[in-house]
């Protein structure tokens, strides 16, 4: 028998904060692109730029601006009377950013990947289908105290809904 695996967590808070992460960071490549052409327009700002951004800026500056003596990017941007606060701003924030990745859902999930964890989910889920029978019959019961016996089969979600517990999977 082929055992399927099946879906039993996603932590889509967890999801939505590293995609909102991975988004920033598109964001902030954006910005320093935009901040790098404000200051030097006919700088080509492509990936091997970004590995080192405020420096690859220097040298820009050392190969596009006149520099008849020769000087570091540095100098002439304090010759030209250049305004990099923004930039280096952004630069130090990418250095904190620039390593993260795009999530991927399945990252953010817990399985049922054998058949004993498939079973364990089955099971869960027809204790939720009774409890949630049950619920209109048990007068003065609070979500909580209808969980409390079965905490370790199952939890409540944000929603105050039943779902199964995936550590009960995962055991």
């Amino acid at each position: 028998m082929d055992n399927k695996k099946i879906e039993v967590y996603f932590n889509k808070q967890g999801y939505n904060n590293s995609l909102r992460n991975y988004n920033d960071k598109l964001k902030t490549r954006d910005q320093i692109t935009d901040e790098v052409k404000r200051l030097i327009a006919e700088v080509d700002v492509k990936q091997p730029f970004f590995t080192k951004p405020l420096a690859s800026f220097y040298l820009a500056c050392q190969e596009h601006l006149n520099n008849p003596m020769n000087l570091s990017g540095e100098k002439l941007v304090g010759l030209y009377d250049m305004n990099i606060t923004e930039l280096k701003r952004l630069c130090f924030y990418w250095e904190e950013i620039k390593d993260l990745v795009k999530p991927k859902r399945v990252d953010y999930c817990v399985y049922a990947k054998t058949k004993a964890q498939i079973d364990k989910y089955n099971t869960a889920n027809k204790l939720i289908k009774a409890l949630d029978e049950a619920n209109q019959y048990l007068y003065n019961r609070t979500p909580i105290q209808l969980v409390q016996p079965f905490r370790n089969m199952v939890k409540l979600d944000m929603n105050s809904k039943l779902v199964v517990n995936p550590t009960f999977i995962a055991s």
